[in-house]
């Protein structure tokens, strides 16, 4: 997995967040939002929603 900065679109604006490989990372239920990359090299990251 990648250690980097990642881009979140929302419905409030854009936000850069961090993510860093073993490390856990959350956001509120029904939350919706497009994750984008700015970086120069592929970016890996395991997406898991649970409903």
């Amino acid at each position: 997995m990648t250690i980097g900065e990642l881009g979140l679109e929302t419905r409030d604006g854009t936000t850069l967040d961090s993510l860093t490989a073993g490390v856990s990372y959350t956001r509120l239920a029904g939350n919706e939002h497009n994750v984008f990359s700015d970086a120069d090299t592929e970016f890996v990251f395991v997406e898991i929603e649970l409903n």
